[in-house]
């Protein structure tokens, strides 16, 4: 199992609730979704994604 750092630059995104079900998706895949769901930018560093925008 691959373990991925994710960080939120605005921790009021901590309250966005997603429910939903991802078979055999790649994880640029699921940050997709999550980045178009929530309107949201994600930046990937050498060490982890930073999930950036306001809350819901």
């Amino acid at each position: 199992m691959l373990y991925t750092k994710i960080k939120l630059e605005n921790n009021e995104l901590k309250s966005c609730k997603l429910t939903a079900t991802f078979k055999n998706a790649k994880l640029s895949e699921i940050l997709e979704v999550i980045s178009n769901t929530f309107g949201i930018t994600i930046e990937k560093t050498d060490n982890y994604f930073l999930l950036k925008g306001k809350a819901c």
